[in-house]
């Protein structure tokens, strides 16, 4: 089940879709995007309509309509580690992702991406730590 677009979550200049003889506008998240536009919204970033293809293999545009599972905030993500782990787990995480970053994700401001939870899990792994790290919360979205 899809869930419902939150037309504000894309990215402001995601690029929009109105080919709708695409074979692939059924499955491409910036089609949707189009077919969703609000009408407060005065201009949206649309692509080339002349470099469309025709098929998911042939449009260097197409993206597929796909719903990934976010992280929300890791405020208490090394409540369950000895001091020791947690200084070294957060020092290695803080350092790949840069701290701005680093203290948007772990308060919730941006949303934690599958590829860095999978980072997290062996930053874990790496210092002997054999739970799952423990996100505050989790949502579905569109992948952008």
């Amino acid at each position: 089940m899809e869930p419902t677009l939150d037309y504000q979550s894309a990215p402001y200049d995601f690029a929009h879709c109105f080919d709708s003889r695409c074979t692939c506008a059924d499955k491409c998240l910036r089609h949707f995007l189009g077919e969703h536009i609000p009408a407060e919204r005065d201009y949206v970033t649309t692509v080339n309509p002349l470099k469309v293809g025709k098929s998911e293999k042939s449009c260097p545009f197409f993206r597929p309509k796909k719903i990934v599972r976010l992280a929300v905030g890791m405020i208490h993500l090394y409540d369950n580690l000895n001091y020791r782990d947690a200084v070294a787990v957060k020092r290695e995480i803080s350092h790949t992702l840069g701290r701005g970053i680093y203290y948007r994700i772990r308060n919730g401001e941006r949303p934690i991406l599958p590829d860095e939870q999978d980072y997290i899990r062996r930053v874990f792994r790496k210092h002997g730590i054999t739970t799952e790290p423990v996100f505050d919360g989790y949502k579905e979205e569109y992948e952008w």
